[in-house]
């Protein structure tokens, strides 16, 4: 299982990297015409909003997810202080994208919020999105996890649902390091943790549509 663990953190910065050409179109036949299949690392485009970063970089979520790893590594585990000077120092001078939830969290610090309040309502997925090293440093410990999982997420995004969302996610992903089929391990979770969350609907209709044509399924459910 550490084995796996260490490939899922590999895989989750690969990803982002790998994702980074063509991050934040939503125009599915502009990807189509202009990318094709996202193969191998790209350039960003001119107008795009990665625009100074550079082929095999990161989007502020892979930076961000970067920070965090560091942070555990250093400490030995997740600790909301250093994660949040950490994640503080890189938006410092960033020469990158910075996103309104990340905007706002950063104005709370300057008014003199802690890392227990400082985060943003946002409610889109950005703090979730960091977790893979978590999930590796946590994944003996579920309880554990899930309260670190959210920590983290919170510290930029305080919406309830997102907060949720990350613990689903983590602890989907621990399941399936163990071994747990990936369907069963979404089913596993919902059913313990989140039978009378907006999460237990999302799941299914997901499941349903696994025949379904994925564009097109992305497209009704909502790109965003």
């Amino acid at each position: 299982m550490r084995n796996k663990g260490k490939s899922m953190v590999m895989a989750s910065f690969v990803a982002d990297s790998l994702a980074l050409g063509a991050h934040w179109i939503y125009d599915t036949e502009k990807i189509k015409s202009d990318f094709g299949r996202v193969e191998s690392l790209l350039n960003p485009v001119s107008d795009s909003y990665h625009a100074t970063k550079g082929k095999g970089g990161f989007t502020h979520y892979g930076d961000q997810s970067f920070v965090l790893l560091e942070s555990i590594a250093t400490k030995k585990g997740y600790n909301p202080t250093d994660f949040s000077d950490r994640w503080r120092a890189l938006f410092k001078d960033y020469s990158g994208y910075i996103d309104h939830a990340t905007s706002i969290t950063l104005s709370n610090y300057n008014a003199g919020k802690g890392v227990e309040n400082a985060g943003s309502p946002s409610d889109e997925l950005a703090g979730a999105s960091r977790m893979a090293p978590l999930v590796f440093c946590d994944r003996q410990d579920p309880v554990k996890l899930a309260e670190d999982v959210r920590a983290q997420t919170s510290m930029t995004h305080q919406d309830p649902l997102t907060n949720d969302s990350a613990e689903f996610f983590a602890l989907v992903a621990r399941l399936v390091l163990m071994g747990t089929p990936p369907i069963e391990a979404l089913k596993q979770v919902v059913g313990e943790r989140f039978a009378d969350s907006p999460l237990s609907q999302w799941t299914a209709e997901g499941l349903e549509s696994q025949d379904e044509e994925s564009v097109l399924v992305i497209s009704n459910f909502g790109q965003t």
